[in-house]
Formats: C-alpha cells, structure tokens, sequence
C-alpha cells in the first residue's frame, strides 16, 4: 500500500479511511503511518479521541528515530496527556528531536521554564509564563509530502 492514499484521503477530510490506512501501515512498522496514526487518536479524527493510543503510536515511531513522533511524546510527556505528567521525559523526548534539528523541540527546550528542574544541566531557560508547546503536525498531513518532515 503506497502512502499517498492515507494522505490523500487526509485532505480530502475523509479520516476514517485515511486512520484505517495509516493503521495498516502503522501494524507494519511504518513510522511515518505512526506518527501520523498518533496525531489522528491525539485529535480524534477518524477514531475516538485516546491520548494514551496516541502516546502508544508516538513512543513507537520515537523509537526509531522519527523526529516529529519524539517531539509530539515530549508533548505529551509534558502535558500530561495519556501518560503521568513528567518534565525529565519531556526533556529527554524534546532533546532527542532536537537532536535531529527540530525547531519547536529545539525551542521548548530553550524556553519552557516549567521542565527546568527536570534537567538542571540545561542553562538556557528563559521565563516564559506559560508553556509554549504545541502538538507538532506532521508535515505529511499538512502538504502531502511523504519525505519532508518538521
């Protein structure tokens, strides 16, 4: 199954198939579909909201390096959201994405004074307030582009 059909279906707004599809591939290893089945269950879009069926799809795509599932489990992680809210996770998933050139991780790491005493090794935070995270939408939602990521 090519990965030009869950997207398509994407834009077009039919999410039940394009969550279907993305299923299917996600079963098989693919860590695009997971990222991209993850932000579908965080959004309930073409399934029931679950943010721990997000996290689930997001640790399994993190875990073989996809920059975008480690941000958005550092989000989660930070948030709250399917799983207990802890800032050293947080940090340890938005630096591994920052790592990998993530801007928004990169960012966070830079200005969410919240997660400082999470890693005290980290000298950069700024006072911001409030936290500045926002769930990263795969770019592959977004334009259709299989290759490029955010």
């Amino acid at each position: 199954m090519h990965l030009t059909t869950p997207y398509n279906a994407y834009q077009r707004g039919d999410y039940l198939t394009a969550a279907k599809t993305f299923r299917k591939l996600a079963e098989q290893g693919d860590a695009d579909a997971q990222t991209n089945l993850g932000f579908m269950y965080e959004k309930g879009q073409g399934v029931l909201q679950d943010y721990a069926e997000a996290v689930k799809w997001y640790r399994l795509a993190a875990e073989q390096g996809d920059a975008v599932a480690q941000y958005n489990l550092g989000f989660m992680y930070e948030m709250g959201q399917g799983v207990l809210q802890d800032y050293a996770e947080a940090v340890k998933w938005y630096r591994l994405a920052a790592d990998q050139g993530n801007a928004s991780a990169q960012r966070n790491l830079g200005s969410c004074t919240s997660m400082a005493e999470a890693c005290p090794k980290i000298t950069s935070w700024r006072t911001c307030g409030t936290t500045l995270a926002q769930p990263m939408v795969p770019k592959t939602l977004v334009n259709g582009e299989m290759n490029e990521r955010g």
